[in-house]
C-alpha cells in the first residue's frame, strides 16, 4: 500500500513539474518582450527661443536592443561654459537596451567639433553623452531620466599629454574616459508621445 502511494506522488510531482516550467518559460518570455511595442515615432515640444518639437525615431535591431535617432533639436554649436571653441555638433543615434517589461536604458552623444581642425582626432573638441533608466507606462507615452556628463579630447585639454599621443590616428573614448571634465549633472525628466495615425474626417 505505501509503495502504491508513493509511485502516485512521484507520478504527481513529475506531472507537476511538466506544468510549472512551461508556466516559468511563459513568464520569462513575457518579460523579455515587454508589454508595450516601443518602435515608432514619438514627439515632445520644447521652447527654446522659440517653439519647435524634438522627434525620436526608435528602431529595433535586436531581441532585448533598440536604436534612437533624434531629430528637430537646435543645434548649438557650443556649450556654455567650455573653454574650447566649437563650430560644429554632431548627434550619433543612441542605443536602448530593454532591462524589464517596460523598463529600459538608454545612452546618446552629442559631437562637438571644429570644423577648422586638420588632424581627424583633433576636430572633435568634446562629447556630450547622456543616459539613463526610460520607461514606457502606457503605449503612447514614455519617459527617460537623463543624467549628462563632458568628455574632453585629450588633445585639446593637453595636447602634449601621453592619453593624446597614445591616440595615434584614433578618436579618444568618451563612453570610458577616465578624465571626464565633471561628474554627470542632476537627471533631467523627459517624456516622449507617439506621433498617432491622423485620418481624414468624415
Amino acid at each position: 500500500m505505501n509503495r502504491g502511494i508513493g509511485r502516485w506522488c512521484l507520478f504527481l510531482a513529475s506531472i507537476m513539474a511538466l506544468v510549472v516550467v512551461p508556466v516559468a518559460l511563459a513568464d520569462e518570455a513575457v518579460d523579455k518582450e515587454g508589454q508595450y511595442q516601443l518602435e515608432g515615432s514619438w514627439w515632445r515640444v520644447h521652447i527654446d527661443g522659440g517653439g519647435g518639437a524634438y522627434v525620436a525615431t526608435i528602431s529595433r535591431y535586436g531581441a532585448q536592443a533598440y536604436g534612437v535617432e533624434f531629430q528637430g533639436f537646435p543645434v548649438v554649436p557650443g556649450l556654455t561654459g567650455m573653454p574650447f571653441p566649437t563650430t560644429q555638433v554632431t548627434s550619433s543615434p543612441g542605443v536602448i537596451q530593454r532591462v524589464g517589461v517596460n523598463e529600459y536604458e538608454f545612452t546618446w552623444a552629442l559631437w562637438y567639433g571644429d570644423q577648422f581642425a586638420t588632424a581627424p582626432h583633433r576636430g572633435t573638441v568634446y562629447a556630450l553623452v547622456c543616459f539613463g533608466p526610460l520607461i514606457q507606462d502606457s503605449p503612447d507615452h514614455f519617459f527617460f531620466d537623463s543624467n549628462c556628463f563632458v568628455s574632453i579630447n585629450p588633445c585639446y585639454l593637453a595636447p602634449t599629454s601621453d592619453r593624446c599621443q597614445g591616440l595615434g590616428d584614433d578618436l579618444w573614448d568618451p563612453f570610458t574616459d577616465p578624465a571626464r571634465m565633471c561628474p554627470p549633472l542632476p537627471p533631467s525628466r523627459i517624456a516622449y508621445q507617439r506621433i498617432p495615425l491622423v485620418h481624414e474626417c468624415p
